[in-house]
C-alpha cells in the first residue's frame, strides 16, 4: 500500500490567526492569496482566477482588445509604525507572451505569429498611483520584482495595493512593433484567414508571493518569505518504485502457449519465450521446472535476460519443446523444489580443429574453421550419411546509386565467414553465430555479415537469421539487385518444388506466405510477401533463396543506404511428412510464446502496469478491442517492402519510432493480451533495428570511439563497429524517409522497444540495438542544451531505461546532467517548462510535452531520491493543471477539431473543456484540445498525487483518463506509451484514495 502524503503549503502552515506568520520577521508582511482579502474586478473579456499553485491569474481572453479593458486585484494593508523607510513591495510577476525580437525575415511556416507591442501592460499601483509598469510583450517568463514604494508612503499608513493588466491601445490599432503572419499557403488551417482572426489578443498573467517589507529585512529573510514548498517536508514513500518491483507470489505460474490457433507438428515444436519475475522471487541460480498442460514434466533450458538490483531474475528466457497436442494450452512454471532434467537426446555444440559441429539427435551441421564462403556445410539427417544440403553461401549484388537497371555494371559481393561463436550450447537449443563480411572480387568490402543458426534437441529443424550491413563509404549509396542465399541439395531434395515469388504486395493484394513444404523438406521465410520483392527458386539442384529479388522499377525498396542493415528469418524443416513440415513452417510464422497478461503486469518485470478487461478499465478495453482490427496485417495500409515494412505512416512520411511507438505497442499487448499488438510491435522493431538505426558511418567526422564498458556485460554479443559520432542514432520521423537523410530525431531516442523485444524473445539483435541507441544518447549528450521539454524528455527516459537495465553508473550520471539542464528551463515559482511551442510569441507549457518529461524525472527520482527532482515533478504537474487544463477556471478554447482541420467557433462560444483535458499549445491558434496527449498528462498528475496527496491531481487524472479512453486511440498510439503507468496508478489509488 502507498502511504498518501498530505501537502501543507508554507503559506498556510506557518500562519497564525490574523494572517501574520509566526516565523516571519516583524518588519515583513506576507499578503496571502486569500480571496477574502483580495478583491477582483474586470472590464471586457478578462477574468481573475486563483489557481492550485496559490498564484493569481489575470487573464485576457482571445478577443479583439479595446482600450480601457482590464483585470485587476486589490487589497489594503496597514504599515506598522515601527517600520523603517524605505518600504518596498516584492512579488512574482509573469505572463505567457513575448513580442520583442520577432524575426521578421523568417520564411513561410505553418506556425502563427501575431505580435502586439505597446498594447497591453502589467501594472502595480499604490492608492491608484502607477508605481511599476511593463509591456506584456517583454521577454521575461517570470521573476521576482522589488519595487520601492517611494514618496507618499510612510509607517502607520494604510495603503491599497492594486495588481493590474490593462489594454492601453486596442489590438486593431496598428503600432510600429506589430507583426502578423498567419501560416503558409498550404491550406492546412484555412480558417486562420477569416477576417479579424489575427487581431485577437490573448494573454495570461501570473501574480504571486506579495510581500511588504522595510529596510531592516535581510536578503536571506526575504528569500525565505517568498516561494512555495510543494512537498513541505513530506518524504516520498517509494510507491512507484515499489510497484515497479512487482508482487512476489509463491504459487507456480500458469502461462498459456500462444499459437494463434495453429496446430503443432507431430514432432513437437521449439518454443523460446521470456517470462518476467518479481524482485526476489527467483534468486540467482535457482532452477525452474516446466509442466505441459497434461501435467507432464518437460526438459527446459533457461537464460537470465535481466536482473533486479538484488541479483534475482527479472526476465527469464525459457526454451523447451512443446508437445504436439499442447497448442493454446496452459503450462505450469515451478521454481520452488524444482526438478529440472535434461532431454533424452540433447543438442550439443562442439568446437574443434576442423570447425564447430552441432548434433541434435535428428540433424547435424558444421561451420568450417577459418575463413571462407561456406557459411555452414554438411547438413545431415540422423539416418543419412550423405548431406541433404552440402553448404549454404550468400551473395549481394548492387547497382551504383546513380545507375539504372541492366545498363549498369553490377557489383558483386560474396559473404565470407571469419569467425564462429557458440552462443548457446544446449541442452534444448544450440545457437551458433557466424560473423563475416561482404567482399568483392577486388577486395573491396561492402559491410559486415552476421548469421545465427538454431538447432533443437531431437527436432529436424534449423532456424537461420541472416543479416547484412552496409558499412561502405557514405557517398556510395547502393541499389540492391539481388540478395541471395544458395543451398545445393542432394540431388532429389528440391525436386518438384515450385517457385514462390512476390514482386509487389499491399493491403489489397497480399502475396504468398513464403512457405514450401513437401515430404522430407520444407522452407519458410518470415514475413515473406510483406518484405517484397522476394523469391524462393529451386533450380539445378540448388535452392536459390532471393531475399531481395530482381524486379523492374523498384527504386524505393532497392535502396541499401550507408549504416543500414537487413535481417531475414528462415526456417528449414526436414520432417519426413509434408504435413509436419507445413505445420512447423506455419507456426514459425507466428513464433509461439508463453503469456498471461495478469502475471506479466503483476510481476513488475515490465515496470508499473495494469491489465484491462471488460471489468477492469472497461473504457480503454472496449476502445482498443474495437480498434484492434486496424492492426490486422491486411489493413496495415502500404507499410510493405524490404525497407518500408514495419514502419508506420506519419502524414506523407514515416514514424521512425516517433514517440516510442514500439514500446507503446508492446505495452498494450502486455496489458490487453491482443496478439495483434505484439505482431505489429515486432515488425516495427525489426524495421527499426535494421533501417532506422544507424549502425555505422565511415564518413562521421572526428575520432571514432571504442564501445562503452556496457558491452563487456554482454559477451554473447559481437563487438560493434567503432562507435563513430552517429553510430546508434535514430533517423528523423515524418517526411524524411529512413536513412536517406542525415537528420537525427530525439523523439526516436528510446531503447525501450528493443529491450521489450529482447526480454520477450531473447533476440540478441534487439539487445545490441538497445545498447547502440543508449550509448549514442550518452556519448552525444543528446538533449543537453535543448530548450524543449520534449527534446529533453526522450533522451532522459532513454538514459534512465539504460540505467535500469544495465546498472551502469555512467547512464545515471548522464541522466543527472540532463535533469539539471532541464530544470534550468523550469521557472521555479511558476513550475512550468516555458517554451514557444507551435508559436514564437506565446511562451507556455506544452502540456503533453512537459508531462512526458516528468516520466524520466520520476525514474531518476526513484533511483536517487533527489528531492529537487520530486519538487520539480509536482511543480510541473501543478503548472499543467493551472495553465493548460480545461475546466471551469480555464480560458476557453476557441477552436473545434473537425475532419478537415480546425473550425473557428463563434465569438463568445468557446469551449472550456473537461477537467483533466489539456490544451495542445499556449498559442490560441493552436489551443484546440488534444486528446491524444491525455495519457501523458494523466501520468504527470498521478505522479504529483503520489508525491503530495492533493486530490485535485487524482481527480484530474481520472477525468483525463475517461476522456482519453473514450477517444479513438489507435490513431494516436504514439501518445499511449504512458498508459501502463496511468492504469497502474489508477488501479492502486482506487483501493486507497476514497
Amino acid at each position: 500500500m502507498f502511504k498518501l502524503l498530505a501537502i501543507i503549503p508554507v503559506s498556510l502552515a506557518c500562519c497564525l490567526p490574523g494572517g501574520v506568520a509566526a516565523s516571519e520577521p516583524p518588519h515583513l508582511i506576507r499578503i496571502h492569496p486569500d480571496p477574502r482579502q483580495w478583491k477582483s474586478s474586470t472590464r471586457g473579456p478578462y477574468d481573475v482566477v486563483l489557481d492550485i499553485r496559490d498564484i493569481y491569474q489575470i487573464n485576457a481572453h482571445w478577443e479583439v482588445s479595446r482600450a480601457g479593458n482590464y483585470g485587476q486585484l486589490s487589497t489594503t494593508v496597514t504599515i506598522p509604525e515601527t517600520w523603517v523607510l524605505p518600504i518596498k513591495l516584492r512579488l512574482f510577476i509573469a505572463d505567457d507572451y513575448i513580442g520583442w525580437n520577432i524575426d521578421r525575415s523568417r520564411g513561410p511556416s505553418w506556425f502563427v505569429e501575431t505580435t502586439f507591442v505597446g498594447h497591453r501592460f502589467k501594472q502595480v499601483l499604490i492608492d491608484g498611483r502607477l508605481l511599476w509598469e511593463q509591456d506584456v510583450a517583454d521577454t521575461g517568463t517570470g521573476q521576482y520584482y522589488d519595487i520601492d514604494l517611494g514618496w507618499g508612503v510612510s509607517p502607520g499608513q494604510t495603503i491599497e495595493i492594486t495588481l493590474r493588466m490593462i489594454d492601453k491601445v486596442a489590438s486593431d490599432v496598428e503600432l510600429p512593433g506589430d507583426y502578423h503572419r498567419i501560416g503558409d499557403a498550404s491550406g492546412r488551417q484555412p480558417c486562420w484567414s477569416e477576417p479579424s482572426t489575427y487581431l485577437r489578443f490573448e494573454t495570461r498573467s501570473y501574480w504571486a508571493d506579495v510581500v511588504l517589507y522595510d529596510n531592516t529585512v535581510s536578503r536571506a529573510e526575504l528569500e525565505r518569505a517568498t516561494g512555495y514548498d510543494w512537498l513541505a517536508g513530506a518524504h516520498y514513500q517509494g510507491g512507484w518504485h515499489q510497484g515497479a518491483e512487482g508482487i512476489a507470489v509463491g504459487r507456480p505460474l500458469r502461462l498459456r502457449l500462444e499459437t494463434n490457433g495453429a496446430p503443432l507438428p507431430s514432432t513437437g515444436y521449439p518454443v523460446r519465450s521470456g517470462v518476467p519475475f518479481a524482485r526476489g522471487m527467483l534468486p540467482a541460480g535457482q532452477p525452474v521446472e516446466l509442466r505441459d498442460p497434461q501435467g507432464g514434466r518437460l526438459p527446459v533450458q533457461t537464460t537470465v535476460l535481466g536482473k533486479w538490483p538484488d541479483g534475482s531474475a527479472r526476465w527469464l528466457l525459457v526454451d523447451f519443446i512443446a508437445p504436439p497436442d499442447s497448442a493454446e494450452g496452459k503450462y505450469t512454471l515451478i521454481w520452488k523444489n524444482a526438478r529440472p532434467f535434461a532431454p533424452r537426446h540433447p543438442v550439443v555444440a562442439r568446437k574443434g580443429a576442423s570447425g564447430t559441429d552441432v548434433t541434435s539427435g535428428a540433424i547435424s551441421f558444421r561451420v568450417p574453421a577459418g575463413s571462407g564462403p561456406r557459411l555452414l556445410e554438411n547438413i545431415r539427417l540422423a539416418d543419412n550419411r550423405q548431406p541433404v544440403i552440402s553448404s549454404l553461401s550468400g551473395i549481394v549484388e548492387c547497382f551504383p546509386a546513380n545507375a539504372e537497371g541492366a545498363s549498369a555494371a553490377v557489383e558483386r559481393f560474396q559473404a565470407v565467414r571469419e569467425n564462429c561463436t557458440v552462443e548457446s550450447a544446449g541442452p534444448i537449443r544450440a545457437t551458433l553465430r557466424v560473423d563475416g563480411k561482404l567482399v568483392a572480387d577486388s577486395g573491396e568490402t561492402l559491410g559486415a555479415m552476421v548469421m545465427r543458426v538454431d538447432a533443437w534437441a531431437n527436432l529436424p529443424y534449423l532456424r537461420i537469421t541472416y543479416r547484412i550491413f552496409n558499412n561502405s563509404d557514405a557517398h556510395r549509396k547502393l541499389r540492391l539487385s539481388r540478395l541471395r542465399l544458395l543451398a545445393p541439395g542432394d540431388g532429389t531434395l528440391f525436386e518438384g518444388l515450385p517457385t514462390v515469388s512476390c514482386d509487389y504486395a499491399d493491403a489489397a493484394h497480399p502475396g504468398p506466405d513464403g512457405i514450401l513444404a513437401a515430404d522430407g523438406f520444407g522452407l519458410a521465410v518470415r514475413y515473406f510477401w510483406q518484405q517484397f520483392p522476394q523469391a524462393i527458386v529451386p533450380a539445378d539442384n540448388t535452392l536459390c533463396l532471393d531475399l531481395y529479388h530482381p524486379v523492374a522499377d523498384d527504386h524505393d525498396q532497392s535502396w541499401f543506404a550507408v549504416g543500414e542493415a537487413k535481417r531475414h528469418e528462415i526456417m528449414l524443416s526436414f520432417a519426413a511428412d509434408e504435413k509436419d513440415n507445413q505445420r512447423a513452417l506455419e507456426v514459425f510464422q507466428l513464433l509461439p510464446r508463453l503469456f498471461d497478461k495478469r502475471w506479466f503486469c503483476q510481476s513488475g518485470g515490465w515496470g508499473p502496469a495494469s491489465w484491462h478487461n471488460a471489468l477492469q478499465f472497461p473504457e480503454v478495453h472496449e476502445a482498443l478491442a474495437a480498434d484492434s482490427r486496424t492492426l490486422r496485417e491486411d489493413t496495415w495500409g502500404g507499410y510493405y517492402g524490404r525497407r518500408d515494412f514495419g514502419d508506420g505512416r506519419y502524414g506523407n512520411g514515416w514514424y521512425n519510432n516517433y514517440y516510442d511507438m514500439a514500446h507503446t505497442l508492446f505495452a498494450e499487448y502486455m496489458m490487453g493480451g491482443d496478439r495483434a499488438f505484439y505482431r505489429r510491435a515486432e515488425t516495427l522493431v525489426l524495421h527499426l533495428m535494421d533501417v532506422d538505426v544507424e549502425h555505422y558511418n565511415a564518413a562521421d567526422t572526428g575520432p571514432g570511439q571504442k564501445p562503452g564498458a556496457v558491452w563487456d556485460a554482454y559477451p554473447s554479443l559481437p563487438r560493434p563497429p567503432t562507435l563513430a559520432p552517429h553510430t546508434g542514432a535514430v533517423h528523423m520521423f515524418s517526411s524524411r524517409h529512413h536513412n536517406l537523410t542525415r537528420a537525427y530525431d530525439y523523439k526516436g531516442f528510446s531503447p525501450r522497444g528493443y529491450w521489450d523485444y529482447y526480454h520477450l524473445t531473447g533476440d540478441l539483435d534487439a539487445l545490441q540495438t538497445a545498447l547502440l541507441v543508449g550509448e549514442y544518447v550518452r556519448r552525444s549528450g543528446a538533449g543537453m542544451g535543448g530548450r524543449s521539454a520534449r527534446a529533453q524528455a526522450f533522451p532522459l527516459i532513454c538514459l534512465m531505461a539504460m540505467y535500469q537495465e544495465t546498472g551502469r553508473r555512467e547512464f545515471l550520471d548522464a541522466a543527472g546532467r540532463l535533469v539539471d539542464d532541464a530544470m534550468v528551463n523550469m521557472v521555479p515559482r511558476r513550475g512550468g517548462y516555458v517554451e514557444p511551442f507551435l508559436s514564437f510569441e506565446y511562451v507556455a507549457n506544452a502540456g503533453g510535452m512537459l508531462a512526458h518529461l516528468t516520466e524520466g524525472m520520476m525514474m531518476y527520482w526513484a533511483a536517487t531520491g533527489d528531492r529537487r527532482v520530486a519538487e520539480a515533478i509536482v511543480s510541473a504537474a501543478a503548472s499543467i493543471y493551472a495553465e493548460n487544463m480545461g475546466g471551469p477556471a480555464a480560458l476557453p478554447c476557441y477552436w473545434k477539431r473537425t475532419s478537415t482541420g480546425l473550425k473557428l467557433l463563434p465569438a463568445g462560444q468557446g469551449e472550456r473543456g473537461q477537467l483533466g483535458v489539456t490544451h495542445y499549445s499556449g498559442n490560441p491558434f493552436q489551443k484546440n484540445w488534444a486528446p491524444e496527449y491525455f495519457y501523458q498528462v494523466c501520468q504527470a498528475f498521478l505522479y504529483a498525487y503520489d508525491l503530495t496527496g492533493k486530490t485535485e491531481f487524482l481527480d484530474a487524472a481520472r477525468n483525463g483518463y475517461l476522456q482519453a479512453a473514450r477517444g479513438h486511440l489507435l490513431g494516436a498510439l504514439y501518445a499511449y506509451s504512458q498508459a501502463p503507468v496511468v492504469l497502474y496508478y489508477l488501479q492502486h489509488f482506487s483501493r486507497v484514495a476514497d
